[in-house]
């Protein structure tokens, strides 16, 4: 007779493991870290855990709320680079002004690849450097 069926290895928690305490490495193999960086979140409080006579355990509920708790959303795309004011659409030497009208030919003062051109000085006597 198995000792866990067979669906409870898709969840991530069973509920025998749900009181499990997790060594630190356990819970370095169970986060894909280094002991030493397990050791450093206890020592800064980063973590919960429970000192048992002397040792240093971790409730895998906690570390599996740890991972929840860190993941981040993803972002929403902007969109392609000729949508935003002032960037220069590559392909077809247009590019948007900041009141967002499309001007043929070069922006002033943009690069086509959409950097800033280097700006010329003028010295005392009008010169272009």
């Amino acid at each position: 007779m198995p000792s866990q069926p067979s669906n409870a290895r898709a969840r991530l928690t069973t509920p025998d493991q749900e009181h499990e305490l997790l060594t630190i490495n356990e819970t370095a193999s169970l986060l894909r870290l280094q002991p030493t960086t397990i050791r450093s979140w206890v020592w800064r409080r980063k973590v919960p855990f429970i000192k048992l006579g002397g040792r240093v355990l971790f409730r895998r509920t906690d570390i599996e709320q740890l991972i929840a708790d860190s993941v981040v959303p993803a972002s929403v795309r902007r969109g392609p680079l000729t949508e935003m004011s002032g960037v220069p659409d590559i392909k077809s030497s247009r590019c948007l002004s900041p009141d967002n009208e499309v001007r043929d030919g070069e922006c002033a003062g943009i690069s086509a690849r959409g950097l800033p051109l280097a700006s010329t000085h003028s010295n005392n006597n009008g010169a272009v450097q």
